[in-house]
């Protein structure tokens, strides 16, 4: 009999740092992970945007996310002396007057003055303008090297003893009043669920406002060409490594078909054959499937029938900066029983209907 005190469910960005954030505070854990197909974080853009929608707002306590994400990202970065994020510029393409205003409105408020740049008219290497736009650009964004990331925490937890490589069942827990138990894992504290949109499976929190939106995404590489810089139009273009880029996303509601779709491959490669002056090689057609909440913020709780029982989602896409302060709220009340923020807790959904299946 193996003995934990939390056992986490799933290995994306949102169980890993979950997982970062136990191991800081000396606490004991275990991660139950398989890659599954729709699995999004290993195919993300690892783009971390300040700003967010058609209308160029800044996104959701973006200051207070940033200052969590550097943090998190930073340390390990010094803990094994490698480079996981970039501070970089993003060059938006504007299609219209009302946007081009817009931008321009956004360039003399002081509250977006630290992110928004003045128009221009010019790209760099290797973009191009398929049309008579402008260009606004974003001072300041990230860009998180994310399939390294997750690789690099893999296997430092899987040398730890601390992630099993198969797939969590349902069927071997035992829950009872005095006994947690998955296989042959007593479960001393409590099971925190971070696997995504497989949520919707879940048969404690499937009753959740949950959304699946899929998207589909290339990796291609421009042979010679290292451009560092985030180009967005119809569809992102995003440096990966040296001479490759990932492209994407457009998303789909309620969309959960476990493939990828040609029509999307050949949209997404006819906009890259109008914004590239420079020929390219495609090398993968991957797609990925995010979870959102119904009023796109986390959601992280107890279960209201058993306060084992742990939900940490509703990431959507914009898991890479809301993972570690979600993280951080959430080792907040599990080791000192500070409640969990109105804005991410279960009780927000009450209202609108959403209730508790009795289990």
């Amino acid at each position: 009999m193996r003995n934990c005190d939390y056992l986490i469910v799933g290995g994306g960005i949102a169980g890993m740092t979950v997982a970062s954030y136990l191991e800081k505070n000396e606490q004991d854990f275990l991660i139950v992970n398989e890659d599954l197909a729709g699995a999004a974080t290993k195919v993300s853009s690892g783009v971390i945007n300040p700003v967010t929608g058609q209308r160029f707002v800044l996104s959701w306590k973006y200051e207070e996310l940033k200052t969590e994400f550097l943090e998190f990202y930073q340390s390990l970065e010094k803990k094994w002396t490698k480079k996981f994020i970039e501070e970089t510029q993003l060059y938006q393409i504007l299609r219209s007057a009302e946007e081009q205003n817009l931008w321009l409105s956004r360039t003399a408020d002081p509250v977006y003055q630290p992110y928004f740049g003045d128009v221009q008219t010019e790209l760099p290497n290797p973009f191009k303008m398929d049309e008579l736009h402008t260009i606004g650009i974003i001072k300041s964004m990230y860009v998180v090297q994310i399939k390294q990331l997750i690789q690099q925490l893999e296997n430092h937890f899987i040398l730890r003893e601390k992630y099993l490589q198969t797939q969590f069942d349902f069927n071997e827990l035992v829950r009872t009043e005095d006994k947690l138990q998955w296989k042959d894992i007593k479960i001393q504290k409590a099971i925190i669920f971070a696997e995504g949109y497989r949520v919707l499976s879940n048969p404690f929190f499937n009753w959740l406002p949950i959304i699946p939106l899929k998207g589909e995404c290339l990796q291609i590489r421009i042979p010679g060409v290292n451009s560092n810089i985030v180009f967005k139009s119809d569809y992102a273009i995003v440096p990966l490594t040296e001479s490759d880029y990932w492209i994407g996303s457009n998303f789909y509601l309620f969309e959960t078909e476990l493939q990828t779709s040609e029509v999307e491959k050949q949209n997404q490669l006819s906009f890259l054959n109008r914004v590239l002056s420079d020929s390219f090689q495609l090398k993968k057609h991957l797609y990925g499937i995010r979870p959102a909440s119904r009023d796109r913020r986390p959601v992280i709780d107890t279960h209201p029938c058993d306060s084992r029982l742990i939900v940490f989602n509703g990431l959507g896409t914009k898991g890479l900066s809301l993972a570690p302060y979600c993280a951080k709220h959430l080792m907040e009340f599990l080791l000192n029983n500070i409640p969990i923020p109105k804005d991410l807790n279960l009780m927000r959904f009450k209202s609108k209907g959403f209730e508790a299946v009795p289990i």
